[in-house]
């Protein structure tokens, strides 16, 4: 009998090392993924007004001001539309996909969402357009 126990406590021990293993693999996942949003290493597409002039060069990068969406003077995190005049020409209207990188949601150390950045870079690309916040 004192074997049968031994071998449920082994059973338990081993279980619960396991489950351990495997919070603890999800918690430094998630900080690992936080970390590389908020460096700017995750792509995140969405579909946006885009004001740009028509003598943007494939693979040529302008500096962009991004407007957000507010909330009672609250930061939304939801892009309104994006700007990127490099010239005295009028800009024409766009709806389209761009590729954001960097974090879409910012938050204080509170946890409180905080505005995002209102600078960016816009490259575009022969495929669409991609922005890295400054």
């Amino acid at each position: 009998m004192p074997r049968e126990g031994a071998k449920v406590f082994e059973n338990a021990f081993k279980a619960f090392f396991w489950i351990a293993a495997v919070a603890v693999a999800l918690v430094f996942s998630v900080a690992m993924y936080r970390q590389q949003d908020e460096s700017g290493s995750v792509p995140h597409t969405r579909t946006v007004d885009f004001y740009m002039t028509g003598d943007w060069l494939v693979g040529e990068s302008r500096p962009c001001t991004l407007e957000t969406s507010m909330a009672d003077t609250k930061p939304l995190g939801l892009i309104h539309s994006v700007t990127c005049l490099a010239s005295d020409r009028e800009p024409e209207l766009h709806h389209i996909s761009v590729t954001f990188y960097g974090d879409l949601n910012p938050k204080d150390d509170d946890g409180k969402p905080r505005r995002l950045p209102v600078q960016w870079t816009c490259t575009r690309h022969s495929d669409g357009f991609s922005c890295k916040g400054w």
